[in-house]
């Protein structure tokens, strides 16, 4: 893991953090650089952060396709969840 992915991986909890996780698993799956990425997004919590992770499975290896389909399922549910949060 490059030491940028540690450096936003660990900052997490602070302000921002899960934007910059974001950002940095986006840079990732643009760059091919899907290992890091996935290490980023570890754990995983949010509805986008559950998508980022399905697209770099699918991206890294097509027998991810169940883990990768079970991602996105996670990520509609917690869309769901947090837009009824909302009401």
């Amino acid at each position: 893991m490059s030491p940028l992915v540690t450096q936003v991986s660990q900052s997490r909890g602070g302000i921002g953090g899960p934007y910059f996780v974001g950002l940095l698993a986006e840079a990732c799956l643009a760059t091919g650089r899907l290992d890091d990425g996935l290490s980023a997004l570890t754990p995983t919590r949010g509805a986008e952060m559950h998508r980022l992770k399905g697209e770099l499975l699918l991206r890294r290896n097509d027998s991810n396709l169940a883990e990768a389909q079970s991602c996105f399922e996670r990520a509609i549910e917690t869309a769901r969840k947090q837009s009824a949060d909302k009401e």
